[in-house]
């Protein structure tokens, strides 16, 4: 699956555009590691954690919500300064856009959450998704839709059947 590694743009692109003397990757927004726009316009943040999905969410809130500012961030600088518009994306109401078109997927560790693999695979057979309570309030607050998988959910309920 082909994806934009959002680290690369954070550490690099954004950090630099706004500090241009900054040698520091810590000076960077946090960000999910990776994003994808289908073709039914729904765009994917996709973070990645080897480690328990309780111990996960500091990090995670954090990376949410500073990604999805700076990418507004840049689509605003795109259209103010280079005339160049994402034709889809609501200038008006990027709230609204991120509610309607924006998914969170946490993708954890099976080994380190055996418990709440077995979970999932129990949501995804009964047709719910998997959520911690800090998902839950992303979907509420900001996402359209935020869940979680391990590495082989995700292969199989989201890369094998995504379409750009």
């Amino acid at each position: 699956m082909k994806i934009i590694d959002m680290d690369e743009i954070a550490h690099n692109v954004y950090r630099i555009a706004r500090f241009p003397d900054s040698v520091k990757e810590s000076e960077s927004l946090a960000s999910a590691d990776a994003f994808a726009i289908s073709s039914e316009d729904i765009w994917y943040f996709i973070e990645f954690k080897n480690q328990k999905i309780s111990k996960a969410k500091d990090s995670v809130t954090k990376k949410a919500f500073q990604n999805w500012y700076w990418i507004v961030d840049i689509l605003y600088e795109l259209k103010d300064k280079n005339n160049m518009q994402y034709n889809t994306f609501n200038y008006d109401n990027p709230i609204a856009f991120a509610k309607e078109n924006v998914v969170y997927i946490l993708v954890v560790s099976e080994e380190k959450n055996i418990v709440d693999a077995d979970k999932m695979r129990k949501c995804l057979l009964a047709g719910q998704k998997f959520q911690s309570d800090y998902m839950r309030k992303l979907e509420k607050y900001i996402f359209k839709e935020a869940y979680i998988y391990t590495p082989e959910l995700l292969e199989n309920n989201f890369v094998k059947h995504f379409k750009y």
